[in-house]
């Protein structure tokens, strides 16, 4: 539950922020919702390497929920480095 604290301070932070705040915010966002997503996959991997569900319906919830997610991260990951690019700016400018 802290990549969500993390996540509503990116938002935050991206929304009233300045341009220079925005890329770092969501990118960091996006790394902290990935790196939770993998904590997740291997929470639930036993010692023989398998996945454990409590039943089927389990499984396609948090296969959906887990891809659903992902995306948003990896599309995120991808927008805060765009959104990095007044930093990048700075730094040729110098």
């Amino acid at each position: 539950m802290v990549w969500m604290i993390g996540l509503v301070v990116a938002i935050a932070a991206a929304l009233f922020g300045g341009a220079l705040l925005r890329g770092p915010a969501v990118l960091a966002a996006s790394f902290g919702l990935i790196l939770w997503l993998h904590k997740r996959n291997f929470d639930r991997t036993n010692a023989y390497g398998s996945e454990t569900y409590k039943g089927f319906g389990d499984m396609m919830a948090n296969k959906t929920l887990e891809g659903v997610l992902s995306l948003v991260a990896w599309i995120g990951a991808i927008a805060g480095f765009v959104l990095c690019y007044p930093y990048f700016a700075l730094i040729v400018r110098g």
